[in-house]
């Protein structure tokens, strides 16, 4: 029986769906960046084909060689050249290797920019936390964790990109300057779908964490005193144990010689570890990923974005970068023990780079730090900016002093079901709106689409609707609460906490727009409607603006009362015995109709006729 109504009612839901406007929500046709791709792809695996058998002719030729020609000049001549040759395939193999994953990595992108709703969420499918149960908002508008809006916007290459866009979407930004410094920087990208998938396939292939930045905020912060005996000892040394391999091997001095001033200059680097190693230990940590963003920076100085959220000033100045990117290549040298075995015996190289590391410390860390937390917020306005270019009609919410008005808005998640797109507005002296509707009208859903498309507009990207006014506020919602028996907590006591701190953030005269869905439904009928109402009116003081959902019809009188400052909307239902036919469709004033009895009689769940 519940089988069938489901049918049932869902076969109604179709026939009666208002469709929206196919072209508002138009998405762009990526699928010639797709071809191209593809056709990158398949052309760079053929040359990696054709570069291993080149590589195993090479190797089989250079075993050749040896046997028919045995040991000899011309044997070993072959030998060499067929070995460059080898190695120089291996180098370009590599290179294929990189840019095969680069390639893949922006058809991947042009994918998800392509996929429906479900798809891409699935792709990009976070696991669920507790790191936002508590949050203004973020836990009931599906913000963050799994299936989140998080999953079906992120685009980030790098996982501090991530980490910001998170920042970004559960923070509100109220200052309507600061929204605009957003909205310019993604503007500017959201028709480049090229710069979007090249920025995000080489954020892929850096693979760099958040600590990267702490770690050379550390490094900067410590402000090394610059003095030159390191250089000097390290200069000396080096012309010493020069000059002492050049005698052993001309014969002026004993070979062993040699091995003394190699035991010499461990020694020496043993004694001096205690000041040098925390300084080139902590360049080491960092110096990895210090070559690969190079090209993220690249990328980005290329591109000549426009001021805004990003600082795109620090992004242009590549020599700051290059200077420690060569420190980084130095420490590098550390990781092979030969080598380095070699270099701190005869070198004392650790002085050197003690040398090299706090003179570009103070000279280029400063300016690297800014250019990392650049790419970091241009990796998160990327995402923001390839949500926009994805629907090339939606436009940017604008701002107003008070009001607030939306038209067309539908949530981002039912775009794959026809959606019926609504509009709404308080204006003048309106603070709230008491929305009533059946069950499964759309009240939850219409609530859930405002919250999500104000927390885009923060963002500074595109909302899902024809237009959106509204001046930047604070939000607050309550939608899902429920009972917590780990900490002993019921669902009533869940709610009042969750309208109690919305009612002391009133009461300290922060400015918030709400969301509510069904308070205090965790008491019975009679307490719950005599404590909406008082809730209501003292909220009604403060500069509290929104919506509250409700079954019960009798808040709806509190508009007669405050009539400049309430105002009644619903969702309405027609049931024609026991077919329930909607429309979805937010209007002005009361419900007239409610529908529980009719699903509890078409469910078997009651004898009532």
């Amino acid at each position: 029986m519940k089988t069938r109504l489901t049918l049932h009612v869902e076969s109604v839901l179709s026939r009666s769906i208002i469709m929206i406007d196919k072209n508002l929500f138009a998405t762009h046709n990526y699928q010639s960046l797709k071809t191209r791709e593809e056709e990158s792809i398949r052309l760079l695996k053929s040359k990696k084909r054709w570069v291993f058998a080149g590589r195993l002719l090479l190797f089989i030729g250079i075993i050749a060689v040896f046997y028919f020609l045995g040991r000899s000049w011309a044997s070993g001549f072959s030998a060499v050249v067929l070995s460059a040759l080898f190695l120089r395939l291996v180098a370009i193999d590599s290179k294929l290797k990189n840019t095969l994953d680069y390639r893949r990595q922006k058809l991947h992108f042009f994918k998800l920019q392509q996929e429906n709703v479900a798809e891409t969420i699935r792709i990009n499918a976070t696991t669920e936390t507790n790191e936002y149960r508590d949050h203004d908002f973020c836990t009931d508008l599906g913000i963050t964790g799994g299936n989140s809006v998080f999953d079906y916007l992120n685009r980030c290459g790098l996982k501090a990109g991530e980490e910001e866009l998170k920042e970004i979407l559960t923070h509100i930004e109220t200052q309507p300057e600061e929204i605009e410094k957003r909205q310019t920087q993604v503007n500017f990208l959201r028709d480049r779908s090229q710069f979007q998938a090249r920025y995000y396939a080489t954020g892929k292939q850096v693979g760099v964490e958040q600590d990267v930045i702490a770690n050379f905020k550390a490094f900067v912060s410590k402000k090394y005193e610059t003095v030159r005996w390191p250089l000097i000892l390290f200069v000396l040394f080096s012309v010493l144990s020069t000059t002492v391999i050049v005698l052993a091997f001309l014969g002026a001095v004993p070979g062993v010689f040699v091995l003394y001033q190699f035991i010499l200059g461990w020694v020496v680097a043993g004694g001096l570890s205690k000041k040098t190693s925390p300084v080139v230990n902590e360049i080491e940590s960092f110096a990895d990923a210090l070559s690969p963003l190079y090209k993220l920076l690249k990328i980005a100085s290329e591109e000549k974005l426009p001021q805004g959220y990003v600082n795109t000033d620090c992004l242009s100045r590549l020599s700051s970068f290059k200077g420690l990117l060569s420190l980084g290549n130095l420490a590098a040298q550390r990781s092979n023990l030969f080598v380095n075995a070699v270099l701190k015996g005869f070198f004392i190289w650790d002085l050197f780079l003690y040398h090299k590391a706090i003179s570009a410390g103070q000279k280029d860390a400063d300016t690297v730090v800014l250019q990392l937390e650049a790419l970091v917020k241009l990796d998160a306005i990327n995402s923001l900016a390839a949500f926009a270019g994805k629907f090339e009609n939606v436009p940017f919410p604008e701002f107003s002093e008070n009001d607030f008005e939306v038209k067309h808005l539908i949530h981002p998640f039912v775009l794959d079901d026809n959606p019926v797109p609504n509009s709404f507005s308080l204006k003048g002296k309106e603070k709230l709106s008491i929305v009533t509707g059946a069950n499964m009208a759309g009240k939850s859903t219409f609530l859930r689409a405002l919250g999500v498309n104000m927390v885009l507009a923060s963002a500074g990207t595109v909302i899902l609707g024809e237009s959106m006014t509204f001046k930047p506020r604070r939000l607050f919602t309550s939608m899902r609460s429920g009972d917590d028996l780990f900490n002993s907590k019921s669902l009533f006591f869940a709610e009042l906490e969750r309208l109690q701190k919305i009612m002391q953030k009133a009461e300290a005269g922060e400015e918030y727009f709400i969301l509510l869905d069904e308070i205090l439904k965790g008491t019975n009928s009679v307490d719950k409607a005599e404590g909406s109402r008082g809730f209501i009116k003292k909220l009604l003081k403060y500069e509290v603006f929104g919506l509250i959902a409700t079954h019960d019809l009798s808040l709806c009188s509190l508009a007669k009362e405050y009539p400049q400052l309430l105002k009644n909307n619903s969702f309405e239902v027609e049931i024609d015995g026991v077919d329930l036919k909607f429309d979805y469709t937010l209007r002005d004033g009361i419900c007239q109709n409610m529908n529980a009895s009719v699903l509890l009689r078409r469910m078997g769940l009651t004898d009532e006729q």
